[in-house]
């Protein structure tokens, strides 16, 4: 079977459109779970210090694994010094995620690292619904 020039210019429009609908809910969810640690946290994760206009979003488990990107459990405000110093030193964050959410869940987020996790674009669009739901509870 043989396809038409103009069959596969509209695939091709398709693949592109869908990538970028995807590339745009990433950058939506990303946003939104910014805008809950402005709004949720004060101080910084690692070391306490007061955050005023230099929070920046931290994660705790780096952004590349999704099945933990946008679970705030993984995210936390944090000064611009102990974010650059994270990955060189876990011991302050790794206090703090002890401390907050108890020794468990490290066991957990050890677990669910190794899911390589690929969100489909409806599964994307209902998390954002979902993480959009808990930013109106917090404002």
């Amino acid at each position: 079977m043989s396809y038409s020039k103009s069959d596969q210019t509209k695939s091709t429009k398709v693949k592109k459109k869908s990538k970028s609908t995807r590339k745009s809910l990433i950058k939506k969810l990303d946003d939104v779970v910014r805008q809950i640690i402005r709004l949720r946290d004060t101080h910084c994760c690692s070391c306490g210090k007061r955050l005023e206009d230099n929070l920046q979003v931290s994660h705790y488990i780096g952004r590349r694994h999704y099945s933990l990107r946008w679970d705030l459990r993984n995210v936390a405000g944090s000064c611009p010094g102990c974010n650059l110093l994270h990955n060189h030193n876990t011991l302050p964050y790794t206090t703090f995620m002890i401390r907050e959410y108890g020794e468990e869940i490290l066991k957990e987020f050890s677990e669910i690292m190794k899911l390589h996790t690929k969100f489909s674009t409806s599964q994307l669009e209902e998390l954002l619904h979902k993480i959009e739901e808990q930013i109106k509870e917090l404002k």
